[in-house]
This record gives structure tokens, C-alpha cells and sequence, in this order.
């Protein structure tokens, strides 16, 4: 596997001063009042700056998502957004900013399905994993909640997120490099997290 190098939209973002700027930019509604022509074409392209840069974000996460998961889900079947509850707008841009997160559903087999999700923050700094079995309809699978937790893994169970329990795993090792993300350890880490996954198919 190949590093994935940070886009240079994110490295722009990453100075405080360009993320306030753009962030005031984003939270308008409308143009503002005190701007003239010449004024208001610059506010249209730091929008279209702001849209490639969470644009960017969200095909980065999508990358580190195919080389971490993709490899281990190939065999099943991926679940549409919007028919899965945890999916519920997970795919948009905006959304996907705003959480920090990229994640998708696979039906494992007809009564489980598998929710799988990469996290990096918008500086490309931090890079953590996500993993969780649904009983298909019925919330966490109480076969796979019955597995310890792989090592370097925990189990996020709190009533103020608005999953349900996941386990949880940091994988500093993959953003070590500057602007770099490094797949193996993560892909790594979401293997030995896999192998449970499995046997809960034969519970």
C-alpha cells in the first residue's frame, strides 16, 4: 500500500487564520450587505475554495476507507445510505465535515449487518477506526457484544452518542509522517478487529 498525501485544500485549511476565514464564509446564509461587486465575486470563490476543501476531505476518507475496510467487506454486500439508521446522511460532504467521519454498511448475512467508518480530523493528524455488528433492525448485535474487544480496541458505549455501542480503535502510527497517511497500520488494526466479526456469523 502507498501513503495517501494530504491534499494541499487541507493543508490550506490546517492554518488557524484560512479556517476562520472560511468557516465565517461557510455559516453565511447570504452575500453580505457591505459588499460590492468586485467584493462579492471573492466571497463566491472562497465558497467554492470551502466546497474543494470538504470535497477533498470526504474522497481522502473515502481512499483510507478503501484500503483499510474494502479488502475485508469485498465478499458483502453494501448497504444503500438511508436504509440503515446509522447511515442516515453519512454520505454527504457536509456531513461528513462536520463529523469528521466516513462510514458504511454491509449485510453480513440476512439478520446482521457490519458498520465500518474511518476518522481523521481535518488537519490529517489523527486517524482512528470504527466497527460495529447490528442485529438487523433490533440495534447491536448481542452475539457480537459478546466478544472481547481485539487489542488496542474499545468499546464506545455512551447515551450521548447517537450510534449504537461500537469499538474504537487510534492508530497514530498512520499519520506519523507529515501530511502523509500510511493505510497498513489501520488496515492492520481493522484485521485483527475482523476476526470476531466473523465468528459471529456461526453464533
Amino acid at each position: 500500500m502507498t501513503e495517501l498525501i494530504l491534499p494541499e485544500s487541507l493543508t490550506y485549511h490546517a492554518v488557524p487564520a484560512h479556517a476562520a476565514a472560511l468557516s465565517r464564509i461557510g455559516r453565511a446564509e447570504h452575500i453580505p450587505a457591505d459588499l460590492a461587486l468586485p467584493e462579492v465575486r471573492q466571497f463566491h470563490l472562497a465558497r467554492l475554495s470551502l466546497l474543494k476543501i470538504k470535497t477533498d476531505y470526504w474522497c481522502l476518507l473515502h481512499d483510507i476507507w478503501n484500503a483499510v475496510w474494502g479488502p475485508l467487506v469485498a465478499a458483502f454486500d453494501p448497504l444503500p445510505y438511508g436504509s440503515h439508521l446509522w447511515d442516515d446522511g453519512a454520505g454527504e460532504i457536509d456531513t461528513v465535515w462536520m463529523e469528521a467521519m466516513l462510514s458504511a454498511s454491509h449485510r453480513l448475512n440476512a439478520r446482521k449487518h457490519l458498520w465500518t467508518a474511518v476518522c481523521l480530523d481535518h488537519s490529517g493528524r489523527f486517524l482512528s477506526l470504527r466497527m460495529a455488528v447490528e442485529t438487523k433492525g433490533a440495534g447491536a448485535d448481542p452475539d457480537w457484544l459478546a466478544f472481547a474487544a481485539p487489542e488496542g480496541w474499545v468499546l464506545v458505549d455512551d447515551d450521548k452518542v447517537d450510534y449504537a455501542p461500537f469499538w474504537q480503535a487510534d492508530i497514530p502510527a498512520a499519520t506519523e509522517a507529515e501530511d502523509r497517511i500510511r493505510p497498513e497500520p489501520a488496515a492492520a488494526a481493522a484485521y485483527e478487529s475482523f476476526v470476531p466479526v466473523i465468528a459471529t456469523l456461526e453464533v
